[in-house]
């Protein structure tokens, strides 16, 4: 049977598909469309009819598989773990679990809680490649760096590969590299010469980056803030907490090519135990589409307005 992957746009949701597509391709099925997707196109995914309307590719549809993203209905499979998995009231009435829909908020990565569920109601044997891929996702997905100098050097074969990601995987198809994910080992797929050029490239932006952060993260007591182009050192995430390791919160601004925003907001994992706000809540209460962990979460906006007046509201309550 051939299914659809429709996966979030980051490293854990691609980690994802590739157990999705390990397990499937296990019992002779195999998936035909790999789609990543994000809270911009919130819009068009919680309507009924997303995946018989949405423009993400032609041809036959097949039955949708969502992991690492809010829950829809019309899904044959759906897998989630953020605490914000339910955006419609009335599909949160409908869900019931079962061994196609699992979700499971207390895992610090997706691709760790597939393997796992998988494991107990499929009997699906993962590869070694597959638990080593599940260990580092909830290191990076949780972040559960060892400290921010580790995400700063990246010299980790798993780190290297998210580097690569977040660079936007140039050269490469999403079902090519979702496939490599299944079947080669994370220190295997470093070694890839497109890996190995993003690598190389960021060290040198790195330097750069470290400077640009310094001079242009603005404190407003416990919240640091900084505006980002998209693929321009938005790699460097926890530099705000290397720089300044009293910092309890982080906002990171990213405008993108056609002039929209998405903000990633996050608490410092080496100074957290004082965080009292679940921001996936606080973000899904605000703003709308909005979501994420109880330590971290994202959100989308359209125009500069709606961004600022988001910005107002999270310097109000995290600062």
């Amino acid at each position: 049977m051939k299914y659809d992957i429709y996966f979030h746009d980051d490293f854990d949701g691609r980690a994802s598909a590739a157990v999705m597509l390990d397990f499937l391709n296990s019992r002779g099925d195999e998936i035909e469309h790999f789609t990543h997707i994000d809270f911009d196109i919130q819009d068009q995914y919680f309507k009924d009819n997303f995946f018989s309307s949405h423009k993400f590719f032609k041809g036959k549809r097949n039955p949708p598989i969502v992991v690492d993203f809010p829950y829809h209905p019309k899904t044959a499979f759906w897998f989630d773990h953020h605490t914000t998995a339910f955006k419609r009231e009335d599909w949160k009435k409908q869900f019931h679990s079962s061994k196609n829909y699992r979700w499971d908020e207390h895992y610090p990565s997706c691709c760790h809680f597939i393997v796992n569920s998988l494991s107990k109601d499929f009997g699906y044997k993962p590869s070694k490649i597959i638990l080593e891929l599940a260990k580092w996702l909830d290191v990076i997905d949780a972040a559960r760096y060892s400290s921010a100098k580790q995400t700063i050097l990246n010299k980790e074969p798993a780190l290297k590969v998210n580097l690569f990601i977040e660079d936007g995987m140039k050269g490469i198809t999403e079902k090519d590299f979702i496939k490599l994910l299944a079947s080669k080992s994370l220190i295997e797929i470093s070694k890839n010469k497109l890996v190995e050029k993003v690598v190389k490239k960021n060290k040198i932006e790195t330097k750069n980056g470290l400077k640009f952060y310094k001079k242009n993260i603005k404190i407003y007591g416990s919240l640091g803030m900084i505006f980002l182009k998209k693929g321009k050192y938005t790699s460097l995430r926890f530099a705000p907490f290397y720089f300044y390791q009293n910092l309890r919160y982080f906002l990171r601004i990213v405008e993108d090519k056609n002039k929209t925003f998405g903000i990633g907001l996050g608490v410092n994992p080496w100074n957290k135990n004082k965080n009292k706000i679940h921001i996936g809540e606080f973000l899904k209460e605000n703003f709308l589409g909005a979501g994420g962990h109880h330590e971290a979460g994202g959100a989308g906006f359209k125009t500069k307005k709606d961004l600022e007046l988001a910005i107002k509201k999270i310097i109000e309550n995290f600062s």
